[in-house]
């Protein structure tokens, strides 16, 4: 997953005067960049995600819903149930 890659990402090693990788405040300037970068398709990844499942749940519930109001006995409601479930 990508958010598993972002979250894997770090600057640690890459920061401070005492690093050699680190050369002068234009390298520093794009670290700062990158680790900004990254915060941010945390954020707009995460926000995406959660946007999306509400929307999906949402629906699903709306289904069950109207599944559950036509229901005349236990087995229909089972069977209303198993078919909005999309996690198998």
């Amino acid at each position: 997953c990508f958010c598993n890659v972002l979250n894997n990402l770090r600057f640690g090693d890459l920061e401070g005067s005492r690093s050699p990788c680190v050369k002068g405040r234009l390298e520093q300037f794009h670290i700062r960049r990158l680790e900004c970068l990254r915060f941010w398709l945390l954020y707009v990844i995460g926000s995406t995600h959660t946007y999306l499942s509400d929307q999906v749940l949402h629906s699903l519930g709306f289904i069950l819903e109207k599944v559950l109001i036509q229901a005349d006995s236990l087995d229909t409601i089972i069977s209303g149930n198993d078919n909005c479930d999309i996690l198998d």
